[in-house]
């Protein structure tokens, strides 16, 4: 409170001074920030909407988590037969140098196409949540208005 008394008292003598114009009243009320507009909208009908949007939301989200988790464990279980063939390779006391190199980049070649394929399911599974977030925001403002 301090601060706008300072505020009010500094504009005071400056206006007193002639140094600064007088703030200008306008005819247009502020506009509404942002949110919703309840006007046509009964507390009930909100209250239900809010609900609904809250379980989309919920929803949307359960979708993508397990969306992801699955692409996970596609990932996990694509790669464990290239990992045991690598480990196989690798710890084989026969193998030689060149035997072990070419299994390495043969599983850093097969891992790394797995991983885009992965990649690729995580960010479908984003689009999806962002298109039933913004349907779900667009069905809770159509029912409040």
């Amino acid at each position: 409170m301090k601060s706008k008394r300072i505020v009010a008292v500094a504009s005071t003598a400056l206006l007193s001074l002639g140094l600064a114009a007088a703030p200008v009243a306008t005819a247009q009320a502020d506009p509404p920030g942002p949110g919703v507009e309840r006007g046509s909208a009964s507390k009930a009908e909100v209250r239900e909407a809010w609900a609904t949007l809250k379980a989309a939301l919920r929803a949307a989200n359960q979708d993508f988590v397990i969306a992801v988790h699955e692409a996970q464990t596609a990932f996990r279980a694509a790669t464990a037969d290239q990992r045991a063939a690598l480990t196989a390779v690798l710890t084989d006391p026969d193998a030689t140098r060149e035997q072990k190199a070419t299994a390495l980049m043969q599983f850093r070649a097969d891992s790394a196409e797995q991983r885009e394929i992965r990649k690729a399911a995580v960010k479908a599974a984003a689009v999806e949540r962002k298109a039933a977030r913004k349907a779900a925001w667009e069905a809770f403002r159509a029912a409040v208005r």
